[in-house]
């Protein structure tokens, strides 16, 4: 089991050519509100299951199922082997990585200090190497708190010199949101829409913190990456991302274990209309259907900037 969002729904017209007899179609079968689930087939049906993170199958991520699902989820738990996922350290290493300017590795971080300069260098951002660098690398979709970060900017703007360095490509609105970003504080904040391995290596390698929200995570490889490379991954805490960051705790300090941050309070809603192309949430003011989100409902359709929304 991964992204349980992604249910596998297809009309109930295709059973015949699945080959499957008419009794799998019901609540205790592969039935989902008048559709075949696949993702329900394969809980009901599954002699074992495995999943990509001890947490998928106790947190909230199995509850998103449990809705529509529920005893097919909860039998799911009492038969899985909860797996945490992992990442290829010899492909992601710093101190043999063809992608990045310098090789480093945890016993000698010199040239860590070289890939940030390169990295402010090459992405437009004011060259300071004592300037803390956040980095942003995933699908710009509500599913990662892209929303979020972009709804709190300007909070985190208002911090002398603090930078940004976002790769990823997704929801529309969202990428001009970024793009719009970049605009209006170049040196400050740079944003590259689309995606290449070699980028995201680079801005691991550059950055000193990776910000990677979620409002459900399967797994979260993102974050393994950014501590292979140096950079201090900082979570909401759900699902994956509890079994892969320890958070920093007075505890977790003195026994050398902690890894990370864990953010805790939940995050606010979704935007309500990610399919429009100049949604207000995406910081662009005056432009597009005002969603339901508060912080759209400061933006007045004279164009006024937001108003600095409050902290997570």
């Amino acid at each position: 089991m991964h992204n349980l969002a992604f249910q596998g729904l297809f009309p109930a017209e295709l059973l015949g050519q699945l080959g499957l007899p008419d009794s799998s179609f019901s609540v205790e079968g592969l039935e989902f509100f008048g559709q075949i689930s696949f993702l329900k087939a394969g809980l009901n049906y599954a002699d074992k299951l495995t999943t990509v993170s001890p947490e998928l199958c106790r947190g909230d991520h199995l509850g998103r199922v449990r809705h529509g699902a529920g005893r097919s989820a909860v039998a799911a738990e009492e038969r899985s082997d909860r797996i945490l996922n992992g990442i290829d350290d010899h492909v992601w290493n710093p101190e043999s990585d063809p992608s990045l300017p310098g090789r480093y590795s945890a016993d000698d971080l010199a040239n860590k200090t070289e890939c940030k300069d390169q990295l402010q260098k090459g992405w437009g951002l004011e060259t300071d190497t004592t300037a803390p660098l956040f980095v942003f690398a995933a699908r710009l979709e509500a599913q990662k708190m892209a929303d979020t970060l972009l709804e709190i900017l300007p909070q985190m703007m208002a911090r002398p010199r603090v930078q940004l360095a976002v790769v990823g490509q997704g929801a529309r609105a969202l990428q001009d949101g970024f793009s719009e970003w970049t605009a209006r504080m170049p040196g400050r904040i740079s944003a590259r829409i689309g995606y290449r391995e070699d980028w995201a290596h680079q801005l691991l390698a550059g950055g000193d913190m990776l910000v990677h929200g979620a409002r459900f995570e399967p797994c979260g490889l993102t974050p393994m990456y950014a501590m292979r490379y140096g950079a201090v991954p900082i979570v909401r805490a759900v699902g994956g991302l509890k079994d892969s960051v320890t958070a920093v705790t007075d505890e977790s300090l003195e026994t050398g274990k902690a890894s990370g941050f864990h953010l805790l309070r939940r995050p606010p809603p979704a935007c309500s209309k990610p399919s429009i192309a100049h949604c207000r949430c995406s910081g662009i003011a005056g432009i597009g259907s005002a969603c339901s989100r508060r912080a759209c409902a400061r933006i007045s359709p004279g164009g006024t900037r937001p108003a600095i929304p409050p902290a997570l």
